[in-house]
């Protein structure tokens, strides 16, 4: 028999007739020029609580640099620091940001080569350490990358990127140390099926863990309609090789991209994702070989947030119950609130 339990936790929104909520510390960053280009994507801590911010401003009307800005807990700005890559458009963007434990940040960015409307066009991918006073330590260039994903472990930073020599599609995996060396690099040509007629509709995520690159791929098969066309798999690859495991996955797959992987300390593999035609999320487990432990449903109304493996290697799933009317009992009346919860799935498939 299973049993249920829920960490319920309460969020309020859209709450009417409150006062405002002024922030304890406010400040402002950028030059403000008229384009308008001063943006913050994301911000991090490091291990003395320093705020790491990583945004982009214009050189001038025309160009884009990334911006780090280092803020110490007051939000006073330590130091602030910009990457400009060396480009024809030198239209500057960041993918991501990484701190290791000597609070030195590892910057991936992309600069345009040539640029399109709507912000397209080739780019090359460019990683830059800076050290905890803001000094520059190292860049390394990649050239013309189609940037993928990026990954930080005590080896240093593990980078996925395509390129299409000619009408190859070709996957770079590599993986450069701390110091910028690349100590790590292959290349596979059949990660997906670019360029068959017979499939369409690819849906690809890829994640890193012990070693490992992980892809989940979703394809649409025209020639093998018993499977509604959609077919599932897990291709688990590093430098010895690739091993590819079929999903056997029939439930409504409409949301599939939106899924979440985890993988744990036993290799077992877990997918999780948000069914389209019913207000419930769907998990499926497989072993380190590939062969299926258990699959289930949530139960009904749990909307799919993320998923994590927790200090006892189970999988914990976070979602959000429906919006509804919750009277509190506040100065100002009822509040919108929006409610959320965490649910327990045990290694054996029980929900505890």
């Amino acid at each position: 028999m299973r049993q249920f339990t829920f960490l319920i936790l309460f969020f309020t929104s859209n709450c009417f007739a409150q006062e405002y909520i002024s922030p304890l510390l406010k400040q402002s960053f950028g030059i403000h020029h008229h384009t308008n280009r001063d943006v913050a994507y994301w911000s991090q801590t490091d291990s003395g609580l320093n705020t790491i911010i990583t945004a982009t401003t214009e050189r001038d009307s025309t160009f884009n640099d990334i911006q780090l800005i280092k803020l110490d807990s007051n939000l006073a700005e330590v130091w602030k620091k910009r990457i400009s890559l060396d480009t024809e458009q030198s239209y500057d963007t960041p993918l991501a940001t990484f701190i290791d434990g000597n609070d030195n940040i590892y910057s991936v960015g992309k600069s345009y080569m040539t640029l399109g409307s709507g912000g397209t066009g080739t780019s090359k991918t460019v990683i830059t350490k800076i050290s905890s006073e803001g000094e520059e330590l190292w860049r390394n260039d990649l050239g013309e990358a189609g940037y993928i994903d990026s990954f930080f472990d005590d080896d240093g930073l593990h980078l996925v990127y395509v390129a299409y020599p000619g009408e190859i599609q070709t996957w770079h995996f590599l993986t450069i140390n701390t110091n910028g060396e690349i100590i790590n690099e292959f290349q596979r040509t059949d990660i997906t099926d670019a360029g068959n007629s017979n499939f369409a509709g690819f849906n690809i995520k890829v994640y890193y863990a012990d070693g490992y690159y992980y892809t989940v791929y979703q394809r649409n098969n025209y020639t093998n309609p018993a499977s509604g066309f959609y077919e599932h798999f897990i291709k688990r690859i590093n430098s010895s090789g690739m091993e590819t495991f079929p999903l056997n996955i029939t439930v409504d797959v409409g949301l599939f991209y939106k899924h979440k992987f985890q993988k744990d300390a036993d290799g077992n593999m877990y997918i999780t994702y948000p069914l389209e035609d019913v207000d419930k999320f769907y998990t499926l487990k497989i072993n380190s070989a590939g062969g299926a432990v258990y699959s289930l449903n949530s139960p009904s109304h749990k909307a799919f947030l993320k998923s994590f493996i927790n200090s006892n290697g189970n999988l914990m799933c976070s979602g959000q119950l429906p919006y509804k009317w919750c009277p509190v009992d506040l100065k100002y009346g009822a509040v919108f609130t929006n409610r959320y919860y965490t649910q327990q799935y045990h290694r054996s498939k029980h929900i505890c």
